[in-house]
């Protein structure tokens, strides 16, 4: 049986809130939960959440804290837009603002996105690059899911875990020239010749963050 389309979410109204301002982890979000939902009705928002964790996260712990506290900030930000008086009045970033309205939705969803370096001592950089999400769900139920990893340039995360401040997307804003780089391809994009972009790496973890609620028999008791 295939739950996302005879289960308990085929017919349902579904929101999928992510914490950034990102639109390209928007775009992913909304291309993973049409594909994984295509029987549902599928909301997709997204609010800027800003956590303390340095600029570019480096191990699990300070993705893992990231993608969390986002995941956190929207839920929070959610449900107070909905408890507040002045959301119906707010119409610049949600023109159809009663899509939005938490009692609309029979499963709602929490998401956040964090990218960053991850010690992996057997090659000669040190260090893989993952995309790794985290889930809340309306029952506070949390997942988490990570991309592929893949190597950058030794002297790109030489420059990375010597300088705290220093973000991938200014790094590579040099070597290519564009400024624009981090919404579209990302440094992935660039050195796999638009092979593998970077919202590949975003989708591919949140369709792993995504597997425990398909399932939800078999992880949540």
């Amino acid at each position: 049986m295939n739950i996302t389309n005879s289960g308990r979410y085929q017919g349902k109204k579904i929101l999928a809130a992510v914490g950034t301002a990102n639109i390209l982890k928007e775009r992913a979000v909304e291309r993973v939960f049409t594909r994984f939902f295509p029987s549902s009705y599928v909301q997709v928002v997204s609010h800027h959440a800003k956590t303390e964790i340095p600029a570019q996260p480096i191990g699990f712990q300070e993705l893992y804290s990231g993608a969390l506290k986002r995941a956190q900030k929207i839920r929070n930000w959610f449900h107070s837009f909905n408890n507040s008086s002045d959301s119906h009045n707010d119409s610049s970033k949600f023109p159809n603002k009663s899509l939005i309205f938490q009692d609309t939705y029979h499963f709602s969803f929490f998401i956040g996105i964090e990218a960053g370096l991850v010690a992996y001592p057997l090659i000669p950089s040190g260090y893989l690059a993952y995309s790794l999400c985290v889930i809340i769900n309306e029952n506070n139920q949390v997942s988490i899911g990570t991309s592929p990893g893949w190597m950058y340039p030794p002297s790109i995360t030489k420059a990375i875990i010597n300088n705290r401040k220093l973000e991938l997307a200014d790094v590579m804003t040099q070597i290519s020239g564009d400024p624009k780089i981090r919404n579209k391809g990302g440094a992935v994009g660039y050195f796999s010749h638009s092979l593998v972009k970077r919202m590949d790496l975003a989708e591919w973890g949140i369709q792993m963050a995504l597997i425990p609620f398909l399932s939800t028999e078999h992880y949540f008791q």
